[in-house]
């Protein structure tokens, strides 16, 4: 979230990604943060609320992070120091959305396999 908050925002970028990536970064902050504070108290989150949210933000984090790629990737920018950090800032931050999106999936896994192995 981090980077996203300090990647400057360009005329170029769409509305729609100026939209989605906080939407999807904040609220997914909020959404683990509730589940983490339920783990610290002891109290048990239904395997299938949680292979839901964990679904659902592994297929959000995927277009956040394709979104980017794509708006910031397509752009051309002259080439000085300032353009060419701006852009690596940008892409990195892409990549970790996406890095993010396939923890989701993994743990989305790893819960089916749980569930399914000791039928919960």
């Amino acid at each position: 979230m981090g980077l996203y908050i300090n990647a400057p925002i360009t005329t170029t970028s769409s509305k729609l990604i100026l939209f989605l990536n906080p939407a999807v970064i904040g609220g997914y902050i909020i959404i683990i943060a509730g589940l983490i504070m339920g783990l610290i108290i002891n109290e048990q989150v239904p395997r299938k609320m949680d292979m839901l949210y964990m679904t659902g933000g592994f297929i959000l984090f995927i277009a956040a992070g394709s979104m980017q790629i794509y708006f910031h990737g397509t752009r051309s920018l002259s080439h000085t120091k300032d353009k060419d950090i701006q852009k690596s800032v940008e892409f990195i931050t892409a990549a970790f959305t996406i890095i993010t999106a396939f923890v989701f999936l993994l743990d989305t896994v790893f819960t089916y396999i749980d569930d399914y192995r000791y039928g919960k």
